[in-house]
């Protein structure tokens, strides 16, 4: 009897071992498991948002913005969008010089009708601009007048109607919209604004 007893013994202190250590791995597996859970749902909870160039019309030629939508999780819905755009021109006459720069900052709020990478988008937005004016004239006793630094300030009002592709997760970012503007001037059918950049979570 006392020879089975060794063996005995250690096979009780095997299966023990064994037991533990398939528990550790499930209770291992199980908290991976959780973490996976977790950071999945982090990032489907996460803002979608984009950085773009956009380039004609509302923006003064140029701007270079950042697009959020506003519900967690979801790439389509309502957003908003800021922006800095900036333009210069020279025009030269054989009786005056002009050189004018502007500088403006778009701001705009958008919906996107669309959750997979295409959508429909319509917004509207204002956007306010400083104009820095220099260059002369010739007046009509043929005196020059000279414009150093002159300044002033503007603001439109401007709408969108169009097209914009955005990625499921990150990814190519682009829009084509119609965007009529109302100004002091009146109302301006206004041209296509295209716009290209990156998305992400």
């Amino acid at each position: 009897m006392q020879r089975f007893k060794l063996p005995l013994l250690f096979l009780m202190c095997f299966c023990s071992f064994s037991i533990m250590a398939q528990h550790r791995a499930e209770n291992i597996t199980f908290q991976d498991d959780l973490e996976i859970s977790d950071e999945k749902e982090e990032k489907e909870s996460r803002f979608h948002k984009a950085f773009y160039v956009e380039g004609l019309r509302n923006d003064v030629f140029l701007s270079l913005n950042y697009d959020m939508r506003l519900q967690r999780g979801r790439s389509d819905g309502p957003g908003i969008r800021v922006g800095i755009g900036g333009a210069r021109f020279t025009a030269l006459d054989f009786d005056s010089f002009v050189d004018v720069g502007a500088t403006s900052v778009p701001l705009e709020f958008n919906y996107l009708v669309g959750k997979r990478r295409h959508a429909f988008e319509t917004g509207v937005g204002v956007n306010p601009f400083l104009v820095n004016l220099n260059g002369f004239t010739v007046e009509d006793d043929d005196s020059l007048y000279f414009m150093n630094d002159v300044m002033g300030f503007g603001m439109n009002v401007f709408g969108k109607i169009g097209y914009r592709f955005k990625p499921i997760r990150k990814g190519l970012v682009f829009r084509a919209n119609w965007t009529p503007i109302l100004s002091g001037n009146g109302f301006d059918n206004g041209w296509i604004s295209i716009a290209i950049g990156y998305g992400f979570k």
